[in-house]
């Protein structure tokens, strides 16, 4: 099982695309600084550098504000879970389990993610 606790800012797929004055679309440098960080979190969390070949369960607690919708972040962590070379894609997390968690104003928002291989349901 590999563990990992990310603290900082979270920002969703929401925020992913910016526009400029010109039209043209880019990804955003908050976003990509996030997923960064994450991959960073969840590289460090691997120092035996293991990739799951096999399905997946992934755990994911979010510590974030009572607005805030966790399904615009589940697709940053899964895609840090790929580039973390934990998993090959992220098509292998079969069981996925998010609980989300109010923070108390003024605290940074907070991400664990657990990572196994799946139960075969037997």
């Amino acid at each position: 099982m590999i563990t990992a606790k990310w603290i900082g800012k979270a920002y969703g797929i929401n925020r992913r695309l910016e526009t400029t004055k010109y039209g043209h679309i880019y990804s955003s440098r908050v976003y990509k600084g996030f997923k960064r960080g994450l991959e960073w979190v969840l590289y460090g969390a691997n120092p035996q550098h293991l990739t799951y070949k096999c399905p997946v369960r992934v755990d994911i607690d979010y510590t974030i504000s009572r607005q805030r919708d966790i399904d615009s972040l589940t697709k940053p962590v899964l895609d840090a879970l790929q580039n973390a070379n934990i998993i090959l894609n992220d098509s292998m997390a079969v069981d996925l389990r998010q609980r989300k968690h109010i923070k108390k104003r003024g605290e940074l928002d907070e991400i664990e993610i657990r990572v196994q291989e799946a139960d075969d349901g037997r």
